[in-house]
Order: C-alpha cells, then sequence, then structure tokens
C-alpha cells in the first residue's frame, strides 16, 4: 500500500465508518453493532501503517499523533470510574487533539513523493 492509498484509507475507510457507527434507531439503539467493529479495526490498522509510515519521515508528528491518541484512549476509558466536568472537559479536548493530529497525518501522507515499502 503506497502512501497516497494509506491517507484515503483513513479518510474514506476510518473517518466515514466512524460516523457511521454512531447512527441509532429513534429508541436509541446502534443500527448496525458490527460497524462499531470495523470501525475499530480498520482504524487500528490505519493508525499503526500510519505511525510507522510517518516516524520515517517526521519523528515529531508521528509522537503527537502516537500521544494523542493513547492519552485520548487513556482517558476514554478513565470515564468508566471517574465523572465530572474535568473529565468531561480533558475528554474533549484529546477527542480534538487526536482528530487533528489525524487530519495532519492525512495531508502529511498525501504529500510525501517517494514510495516507501511498509513494514
Amino acid at each position: 500500500m503506497n502512501n497516497k492509498s494509506l491517507a484515503f484509507f483513513g479518510i474514506g475507510v476510518c473517518i466515514i465508518l466512524f460516523l457511521l457507527r454512531f447512527a441509532t434507531k429513534p429508541n436509541g439503539e446502534s443500527t448496525m453493532p458490527i460497524i462499531n467493529i470495523l470501525a475499530g479495526l480498520s482504524y487500528l490498522v490505519f493508525f499503526i501503517l500510519a505511525v510507522i509510515r510517518i516516524w520515517k519521515i517526521d519523528k515529531k508528528i508521528a509522537i503527537g499523533y502516537l500521544s494523542a491518541t493513547i492519552a485520548y484512549l487513556i482517558v476514554s476509558f478513565s470515564r468508566i470510574f471517574f465523572s465530572g466536568i474535568l473529565i468531561v472537559i480533558v475528554f474533549n479536548l484529546l477527542k480534538l487533539a487526536s482528530f487533528v493530529m489525524l487530519i495532519i497525518v492525512i495531508l502529511k501522507l498525501l504529500k510525501i513523493k517517494i514510495l516507501k515499502p511498509s513494514i
């Protein structure tokens, strides 16, 4: 998979599946629970491949994307045990940081001219 196809995979599969997983029936139940699994697995594949690919070119962006996503995951799991306005604010800020880093990584992948082999 070259860099541009990885970027389009990040846009097409990860972001669109992420948005589709919020579709619910009027009673609040998920319309397609399999979308949650597909969205998580596709994002995991994109995350691993993108960090490996970006690490070779720009370590600062790779570290920023890695740290923002891991911090977002930690805070989202900690919401199970803790509640309050502070955890909600931190969660939303980390969600925004993770999304901004995702966009930066996708743009960086689209700008790369040299095709580097993955893994």
